[in-house]
């Protein structure tokens, strides 16, 4: 929500961010950042393997216990 908060406000104002940041209590540096990493092969795993195991109800019991 704070990301998206200051995204619009970054169109509107770009010159108010640094005060946006500290009032919405975030660094300006993590607004800022841009991970460089491919985590695309890792997101194609994931989302096989949910799909190949997407019961709720074995899921739902893992998760509760």
């Amino acid at each position: 929500m704070k990301r998206s908060i200051l995204t619009e406000l970054k169109k509107e104002r770009p010159k108010d961010i640094s005060k946006a940041c500290r009032i919405l209590k975030t660094s300006k540096s993590a607004f800022i950042y841009q991970s460089v990493k491919d985590d695309s092969y890792l997101e194609n795993q994931l989302l096989e393997l949910s799909s190949a195991h997407h019961s709720r109800r074995v899921f739902g019991s893992i998760i509760l216990g």
